[in-house]
């Protein structure tokens, strides 16, 4: 996805080498793949949902940015109260809808087989508001997001992962899911750094925050009719964060 050049040629007409948006990393692999499937026919399982994306870079570009904002001002002309008013009843309508279905059908889950994964998201701020080699940057890498559910899918899950279990019969009456985020990180980078190389590393001069990983194992309950048991247990774990900053990086992110 390409954004508007601010720069004229000769004949005062927009360039027409425009700078990229969104690009991927890897132009012959699909960029997002999505399965889904219930009652699979070789498992036990109630769905099936596999899910895998590539990398993806998101530049920003401040004009581009300024134009999309001014196309979606209210016009004075134009009284949109009435459009508002009707779309949000639809939002409304679709989220009262979604939210039964989803709780319908989580009640008579017995297991599940998840697979998603979904590679790292880079939103790439660069200096002037304009991105090109030669510029200082912001990257804010989002993660690694996995999703793992169902015995299947989550292995040698630990015997206390959910923080109240007496025995060692939960694995056979809860499912297990898994949803982990991985490799969150923030640098800032002068000119020259290249940050392809540098978020690979769990640590250099150019990190602002270092890579962090969220974890959280869930469990759901597969007879709710035991109402003596939670329908859902939860544990989760953050690891430790850490941060590098100079005056010298500080300043020059501002």
């Amino acid at each position: 996805m390409s954004g508007i050049n601010s720069e004229l040629n000769n004949k005062n007409e927009l360039n027409l080498s425009r700078p990229l948006l969104i690009q991927s990393f890897n132009q012959t692999n699909q960029l997002l793949h999505i399965e889904f499937e219930t009652n699979p026919l070789n498992t036990k399982s109630d769905y099936r949902i596999q899910a895998k994306s590539q990398l993806l870079q998101i530049n920003y570009h401040a004009m581009t940015i300024n134009k999309l904002i001014e196309c979606f001002l209210p016009d004075r002309h134009h009284d949109l109260e009435g459009i508002k008013e009707a779309a949000y009843s639809i939002y409304i309508d679709i989220k009262h809808r979604t939210q039964f279905l989803v709780s319908e059908n989580l009640k008579k889950i017995k297991d599940l087989d998840i697979d998603i994964d979904l590679q790292s998201i880079y939103f790439i701020v660069p200096e002037h508001g304009f991105y090109q080699s030669s510029s200082s940057i912001i990257c804010l890498d989002l993660g690694r997001f996995m999703f793992k559910g169902g015995k299947k899918n989550v292995q040698n899950l630990e015997k206390n992962v959910f923080y109240d279990a007496k025995s060692d019969q939960d694995d056979l009456i809860y499912v297990p899911l898994k949803i982990q985020l991985e490799n969150v990180q923030l640098l800032y980078l002068t000119q020259n750094e290249n940050w392809i190389d540098l978020r690979l590393q769990e640590d250099s001069p150019s990190h602002l925050i270092k890579p962090i990983i969220l974890t959280l194992d869930l469990g759901k309950l597969i007879h709710i009719e035991n109402n003596k048991l939670p329908i859902w247990k939860a544990n989760g774990e953050i690891h430790s964060i850490e941060s590098n900053i100079s005056d010298t990086r500080l300043i020059g992110c501002f």
